[in-house]
């Protein structure tokens, strides 16, 4: 079964802010879409149940690429891509951010 993809309004604020500085992450950003696998990826401690990706930048690789915060509802087969970031700019969730990801999983819980 496929994927069904959701944006928060934070994931699309950042995706469009990156875009501006990057015109290959268009390409970059399908290519994740195209191969994602949504147990392939580490879940983030404190967020319940977030899971961090790797998302290959087109000059620097996945390494010093994008990172992408998603949680996926299994029974819906839903990815819900709350955040993405800059891993040269950003090396990890901040305490807040972890707290703001932890706040959407719960809003989403409680909406199913």
């Amino acid at each position: 079964m496929p994927y069904h993809f959701l944006f928060t309004e934070w994931f699309d604020r950042n995706l469009k802010f990156l875009r501006k500085h990057n015109p290959t992450l268009r390409a970059d950003f399908e290519a994740f879409l195209r191969d994602f696998d949504a147990d392939a990826h580490p879940m983030i401690p404190g967020t319940g149940g977030a899971r961090k990706a790797r998302m290959k930048a087109k000059a620097r690789g996945k390494r010093g690429g994008y990172r992408v915060i998603y949680y996926f509802v299994t029974a819906d087969q839903e990815v819900w891509l709350i955040t993405i970031y800059d891993k040269v700019q950003q090396e990890n969730l901040s305490a807040a951010d972890t707290a703001r990801v932890l706040k959407i999983i719960e809003a989403i819980q409680a909406a199913k």
